[in-house]
């Protein structure tokens, strides 16, 4: 996936296109995981203080 780039602007946006798919990429897949993990936590700590 290396190709050659010639004007700064275009650079940045290409950047600027990866890193919004990588960012869409890891929010499709870790907020489901992350707000199940916080509400895994939140149970054994109520439980735990019960």
């Amino acid at each position: 996936m290396k190709r050659k780039i010639t004007k700064p602007e275009e650079a940045y946006s290409f950047s600027f296109a990866v890193v919004k798919r990588f960012t869409n990429l890891v929010h499709n897949v870790n907020l489901p995981l992350l707000c199940s993990n916080l509400n895994l936590l939140n149970n054994v700590f109520y439980f735990n203080k019960a």
